[in-house]
């Protein structure tokens, strides 16, 4: 779908909000259920958590928002 959009490119963007918006919202969800099922598993062998894949998923929300605040500053631009 991808090629066929590439090549019909005359009035249309590749790339659109709706583009942008739609993976960050994927990979928030499955970040979010990776961390949620460690926990889960986690506690099933009672173990301590790891704060690093905490950190992982905080630095990953940062740059969906990043990401998807600098596409629409930089479209507001182009317009």
């Amino acid at each position: 779908m991808l090629l066929i959009k590439w090549k019909n490119k005359g009035d249309s963007e590749l790339v659109t909000g709706l583009h942008v918006i739609t993976i960050a919202i994927i990979s928030l969800f499955i970040s979010g259920l990776i961390l949620f099922l460690e926990g889960i598993i986690v506690d099933d062998l009672n173990l301590s958590g790891d704060t690093i894949s905490t950190y992982m998923f905080l630095i990953i929300v940062a740059l969906c928002l990043i990401n998807s605040v600098t596409y629409s500053f930089k479209n507001k631009k182009l317009r």
